[in-house]
């Protein structure tokens, strides 16, 4: 599994909600915490959406970084989310108006959040059981 899939797994929020429910509820969680949640190893299709998904967000992350708008190459992958959230996402994963006007990094960092959300609902089994936000 490429490491980008692995994060993107653990910067979910299903995982972090089993994590916080089911072995610590505090946010000094340790690698030994990290060996007692399960783990669903993806499918080749849902391990390559989760690295797309991974990559688009470490690109978000560097315009982020340096101060920059989303060039318009940025801002059309993360529209086609948009789109694809609004058409087939649970009510609490669609991207509020705001966060569709892509103007600046955080509002695409923020649609690329839900679609990792998502797509890691899909993985576990639990798709539309949430919101799993809690924490």
């Amino acid at each position: 599994m490429p490491a980008e899939v692995f994060i993107a797994i653990l910067n979910s929020d299903v995982f972090s909600f089993f994590l916080k429910k089911f072995v610590k509820h505090n946010q000094d969680v340790e690698i030994n915490d990290l060996r007692q949640m399960p783990l669903v190893v993806p499918t080749k299709t849902q391990a390559k959406r989760l690295e797309s998904l991974a990559e688009l967000a470490i690109e978000t992350k560097r315009y982020e970084f340096s101060g920059q708008q989303p060039s318009h190459t940025l801002a059309n992958k993360v529209r086609a989310l948009v789109v694809e959230l609004a058409k087939s996402a649970p009510v609490y994963l669609k991207p509020s108006a705001q966060q569709q006007l892509l103007a600046t990094p955080e509002s695409c960092l923020a649609v690329i959040e839900l679609a990792v959300n998502w797509e890691a609902e899909k993985l576990y089994g639990i798709e539309g059981g949430g919101p799993f936000d809690e924490f």
